[in-house]
């Protein structure tokens, strides 16, 4: 993380996340800070067998409105309840219980008001972000019951717009 700065002083590192906005030419056009209790710093990988699985940055996207869509990957609520196997460098998980182990979590902020609008968490792994006509989607590969593999895009809005 960085700091906001008047020239001639020192950088200090944020206590709190902060989203940043730079332009072309090295310009800083604002910063937003805020609380994200779901998105911890980490020291140290944590233990599987005894920690739950670190937020991981996952995309972000910025719609027409200048609202600013997060998407991470946290902590499914059962973590705990995954039984690690063996593997090469520690505990591993267990093929195909991923969506068991991680959930996916989109939050939206307004950027011009500088608050949180909401989020939705789903219970599954392995959403991306992408562009659907200049708005944000989330796009997963879902599997049919014949486990035909296919690309499925959901589109994301806010609630009322």
């Amino acid at each position: 993380m960085s700091s906001r700065v008047a020239p001639g002083q020192h950088s200090v590192a944020r206590p709190l996340p902060a989203v940043e906005e730079w332009s072309l030419e090295g310009e800083q056009l604002r910063v937003i800070e805020g609380e994200l209790p779901w998105f911890q710093g980490i020291a140290e990988f944590p233990d599987r067998r005894r920690e739950p699985p670190s937020t991981r940055w996952r995309g972000v996207g910025l719609d027409r409105e200048d609202n600013l869509w997060m998407l991470v990957s946290t902590a499914d609520p059962e973590w705990d309840e995954i039984e690690m196997i063996p593997g090469p460098e520690g505990p591993e998980l267990p093929p195909g219980r991923g969506d068991d182990y991680r959930d996916t979590r989109i939050d939206v902020f307004n950027l011009r008001e500088q608050r949180h609008l909401g989020s939705h968490v789903w219970d599954a792994t392995g959403m991306t972000f992408m562009d659907h006509g200049g708005e944000p989607a989330v796009s997963v590969l879902e599997y049919d019951d014949a486990m035909v593999p296919q690309i499925v895009v959901y589109r994301v809005r806010v609630r009322g717009r």
